[in-house]
C-alpha cells in the first residue's frame, strides 16, 4: 500500500491517467498506455523511420494558426511524437519539439536534437535537450523554452520552394552516476 505522498506522485505519472489527445482537433482523453494506438488508428499519424520530416506548401501556413499532426517515431523501443506548432501570442512564432510517451523521469534517459536548415542561405537552427513527457502541456513547453522556436519573419528563410525540412536525432543521454 502506498502512503499519501507516493499515491499522489503516482497519480501524476500513471500510464493509465487520461491525457488529452496530441491531435489539436481531438478532445479525447486517452490513457498514456493507449496513446500510440489511438494516434495511429484514429489520426493515421505519419510514421518515420529516419527521423526526417518535411512539410510542403508552407507558404499557405505562414499566417495561420496551425498545429501539424504529429509524426510518430520509435527509438530503442520507446515511442516519440514530433511536434510543429505555430502559436499566436505576443509574437507569432513556430515551435518544434519532441514528445516522449513516458513520464518525466524516463525522459531523462534520452536526448534529442531538432534541426531546420536553409539551402538558399546555408543557415541552420537547432535545439538539443531531453524529450518532453506527454504529461507536459504545450504552454508549459514554450514557457520553459524546451523547444526550438523561430519567428514568422524567419521561418520563410528555411522553406525552400515551399518545403520545410526538419531532422530529429534521438540518442541516449549520458548521465553522471
Amino acid at each position: 500500500k502506498l502512503n499519501k505522498e507516493a499515491a499522489d506522485s503516482h497519480r501524476k505519472i500513471c500510464k493509465y491517467k487520461p491525457l488529452r489527445c496530441l491531435n489539436a482537433i481531438c478532445s479525447d482523453l486517452i490513457p498514456m498506455a493507449h496513446l500510440v494506438k489511438h494516434m495511429k488508428d484514429v489520426h493515421n499519424v505519419f510514421q518515420t523511420e529516419h527521423f526526417s520530416i518535411h512539410y510542403d506548401n508552407m507558404e499557405t501556413y505562414i499566417q495561420t494558426k496551425i498545429q501539424f499532426n504529429p509524426a510518430y517515431c520509435s527509438f530503442d523501443g520507446v515511442d516519440f511524437f514530433t511536434f510543429l506548432w505555430r502559436e499566436f501570442r505576443s509574437r507569432n512564432r513556430w515551435t518544434f519539439w519532441l514528445y516522449m510517451v513516458g513520464d518525466p523521469e524516463e525522459c531523462k534517459k534520452y536526448k534529442y536534437t531538432v534541426q531546420i536548415s536553409s539551402v538558399e542561405y546555408n543557415d541552420e537552427l537547432r535545439y538539443s535537450g531531453q524529450p518532453v513527457s506527454v504529461h507536459v502541456n504545450m504552454d508549459q513547453i514554450t514557457k520553459d523554452n524546451r523547444c526550438l522556436t523561430i519567428d514568422d519573419s524567419a521561418i520563410e528563410r528555411f522553406c525552400s520552394k515551399g518545403r520545410l525540412n526538419i531532422i530529429y536525432d534521438i540518442q541516449f543521454a549520458f548521465l553522471s552516476p
